[in-house]
């Protein structure tokens, strides 16, 4: 009799039939691992053959094995907004590696940055649930195929966690999602760093539940750069020469141009985070109700390719009524020693600092870098007439200097910390009390401090105690004035730190 049907079966299960010559089947989505198929035959009087077994191993998709790192030394600050508005991300990275386990080194460096970039392969077909763990901040971007253009943030770490800690936060989790087997998804974490401690990590669990954390290389392949080039971007507003009263009201627009398409969409950021987005040009929106004190407004342009760009930022220092504020931070990097002799003996000091910008308040940022010295300056405004007292608290060695009136050339030293102490820690030497200066109420006063760290913790604030005995202790921008009521003073760019 002729065969009328034949039925196929994979592990006993079955998985096709076909009526008529030639009698095949395309089985799709076969899992990993050793295989039996059978072919079972019927003919028109319902008789059934079997054929012998045949045993096939099928091995899981893989990756090259290797996953692309960059990084970017030299950058103060611990969010990852440190890394991706600094002037040198994301085109001009320090150095760059292949590793083989989606995992960097654990305590490498401080004041960096890392990216980690590539596809990631999935073995089979189903939902994915990915993590993320490191020290300090974290994120963690998936594309919906290989394209950069198609990432979206699917976990981050806000803090810090021990390496490959991957429950201390719930935004570390991803939720499940569902990737199809062999295709390459494109996959990007992004990494930075302060002090002490650093790592980072990125796991998933597979559908059938087993856990690869950290993901290892054979799941992945590297992103390789190409010839796409990334947008420009410029901010055209503020400007440098702008001087504004609170509340005000900041125009922030940019011009943008792209040699191989076009852009797709810019971000607007106010100190590092986004407040407005436009997907079609004029690229510029409006902020209102800016307080007083220091503002940094920045740009950030995305192509059709996904490549990004950062404008160079601006900061805008935003006045009261009264003309106070914000006071100026400037830096000097890559100077060893704890002493002040050892930033004011140094090259480049007092006029070409590293980078600088603007404070609300007479303090500087903790444990933002090693082997550098700082210096806030500006004017004082004296709320009342009457004797004040001054303190000083740093880390490593800091002075306060206090000018007679508003020249600079008049200062002398009032206050300072021989040691280190704890931040805001005002009481640990006598010297960084001073004696009761007389100051008349609505005069400027020409005030400035200097801190210098070698390595470890570091910080400096500055406070005082009115007539009164109210303490302010850091001093509020309220009393504080900017040397000039703009930025002109300072390069363009500097608000993130000028490019070496």
């Amino acid at each position: 009799n002729d065969v009328t049907s034949v039925t196929f079966l994979r592990n006993g299960l079955v998985v096709g039939s076909a009526s008529a010559a030639p009698y095949t089947t395309i089985i799709s989505q076969v899992g990993d691992g050793l295989q039996e198929f059978i072919a079972q035959a019927r003919d028109a009087q319902g008789f059934q053959v079997m054929s012998a077994p045949v045993s096939v191993t099928v091995n899981a998709p893989t990756g090259s094995g290797q996953v692309l790192r960059e990084w970017w030394s030299d950058i103060g600050g611990t969010s990852v907004n440190s890394l991706t508005y600094h002037v040198n991300f994301p085109t001009q990275p320090t150095g760059s590696t292949l590793l083989t386990l989606f995992e960097v080194p654990s305590n490498v460096l401080n004041n960096y940055g890392s990216r980690l970039r590539g596809y990631v392969v999935p073995p089979e077909t189903g939902a994915y649930v990915f993590w993320i763990s490191g020290d300090d901040n974290c994120q963690l971007f998936l594309g919906s195929g290989p394209s950069p253009g198609t990432r979206a943030l699917i976990a981050s770490v806000s803090s810090s966690t021990e390496s490959r800690q991957w429950d201390k936060f719930p935004t570390q989790r991803s939720a499940p999602i569902t990737l199809t087997a062999g295709v390459p998804y494109y996959i990007e974490a992004l990494h930075k760093e302060g002090k002490g401690s650093d790592h980072l990590a990125v796991g998933w669990q597979l559908p059938n539940g087993t856990l690869e954390r950290p993901i290892p290389g054979m799941r992945m392949n590297p992103f390789v750069p190409t010839t796409v080039t990334a947008p420009e971007i410029t901010l055209t507003s503020p400007s440098a020469q702008m001087s504004l009263t609170a509340p005000a009201e900041v125009t922030v627009s940019a011009e943008t141009s792209d040699h191989d398409g076009q852009v797709t969409k810019v971000e607007f950021l106010h100190n590092g985070a986004v407040f407005a987005t436009r997907t079609t040009p004029p690229w510029s929106v409006t902020r209102t109700g800016e307080p007083a004190g220091a503002a940094t407004f920045c740009a950030r342009a995305t192509d059709q390719d996904g490549e990004v760009r950062n404008a160079i930022s601006q900061t805008v220092v935003v006045l009261n009524a009264n003309g106070t504020g914000a006071i100026k931070r400037e830096w000097w990097t890559g100077i060893a020693g704890s002493t002040i002799a050892s930033l004011t003996g140094a090259p480049g000091f007092p006029g070409t600092p590293s980078g600088g910008d603007f404070r609300s308040l007479f303090e500087a940022p903790s444990s933002w870098a090693d082997n550098y010295g700082t210096r806030l300056s500006g004017y004082l405004v004296a709320p009342i007439t009457g004797n004040y007292v001054f303190w000083i608290s740093g880390d490593n060695h800091c002075q306060l200097w206090l000018s007679t009136d508003d020249s600079p050339a008049a200062q002398v030293l009032i206050a300072k910390v021989p040691g280190w102490t704890g931040n805001r820690e005002w009481n640990k030497y006598a010297a960084q009390q001073s004696a009761p200066i007389m100051l008349t109420a609505g005069a400027r006063y020409w005030i400035e401090a200097l801190q210098k760290e070698g390595s470890g913790s570091d910080h400096v604030a500055v406070g005082w105690q009115l007539p009164g005995g109210t303490l302010e202790r850091p001093i509020p921008g309220s009393r504080l004035m900017p040397p000039t009521i703009s930025v002109a003073s300072f390069p363009v760019g500097w608000s993130v730190r000028k490019a070496r």
